[in-house]
């Protein structure tokens, strides 16, 4: 997988209320003893590459929520004009996490939208 779709991947997760994790099965020529070839998943170490920094952007952004992710509710959406499902969310009282399977104009509720309601919004993706 490139850099991008790792990310892609811990968005859908989180979006269907999975944990999401990211290892790397990397050889590397140069390093000739098996035993201390860095395979992060087999014995720890530092995940190389663009997806770490992704990642921590993702689990950055989640932490800021504060959200209880144990206390989510995951869903599919359709968002009433499309017909089939467009996206997948992961909704609580003030957060929203909407992974779409498409492109198109989406008007989507946003939690808060005052008075214990929700907000309307167009979203184009």
């Amino acid at each position: 997988l490139s850099a991008a779709e790792e990310a892609d991947r811990f968005w859908w997760g989180a979006a269907l209320g999975v944990h999401v994790g990211h290892s790397e099965t990397v050889l590397r020529a140069a390093v000739k003893d098996d035993d201390a070839q860095p395979l992060w998943w087999a014995k720890g170490g530092t995940l190389v590459g663009e997806s770490p920094p992704r990642i921590a952007f993702f689990k950055q952004l989640w932490a800021s929520t504060g959200a209880d992710f144990g206390a989510l509710t995951p869903a599919h959406a359709s968002y009433g004009q499309a017909g089939d499902p467009v996206s997948d969310t992961l909704t609580g009282d003030s957060v929203q996490l909407v992974k779409f399977r498409r492109q198109g104009t989406w008007n989507v509720a946003l939690p808060g939208g005052g008075g214990g309601g929700r907000a309307w919004k167009a979203v184009s993706v």
